[in-house]
C-alpha cells in the first residue's frame, strides 16, 4: 500500500493497480528518482534506484522488498565467487609464484 501511495502521489493519479507498469503510467527517470527518494524515507529498507527500473510494477517491487535478505545473500555469494576467480587468474598470470616480497633499500655512505 505504501508503494501504491507513493506512485499515486508522484504520478498524480487517483489509482494504480499492482500490475500496472510505472513507465506505462507515465513514469520516467526523473519521476523514478522521486519515487525512490520517497520509498527510501517511508519504508526505510535498502532500495536501489535501479530497483525501480528492474521491478516496474508494484507487485514486483513489493516482492523484491520482501525478499531483500535473499537478494543480499545472492549478491554476497556472487562477490565471493568473483573474488575467487580473480585470485585464480592472478595465480595463472604469475605462474603460481607468490607475490614478491618488499625489498629493503639501504643507503651506502
Amino acid at each position: 500500500e505504501q508503494i501504491a501511495a507513493v506512485w499515486r502521489d508522484v504520478l498524480k493519479l487517483p489509482s494504480v493497480g499492482v500490475s500496472d507498469n510505472f513507465f506505462d503510467l507515465g513514469g520516467h527517470s526523473l519521476l523514478a528518482v522521486q519515487v525512490h527518494r520517497q520509498l527510501v524515507s517511508s519504508i526505510g529498507q535498502g532500495l536501489s534506484i535501479t530497483d525501480i527500473f528492474r521491478y516496474p510494477t508494484i507487485r514486483a517491487l513489493s516482492s523484491r522488498l520482501g525478499s531483500d535478505h535473499e537478494d543480499n545473500s545472492a549478491v554476497e555469494l556472487g562477490q565471493s565467487r568473483a573474488q575467487d576467480r580473480r585470485a585464480a587468474m592472478n595465480r595463472r598470470r604469475t605462474g603460481f609464484a607468490p607475490a614478491p616480497a618488499p625489498v629493503a633499500v639501504s643507503e651506502r655512505t
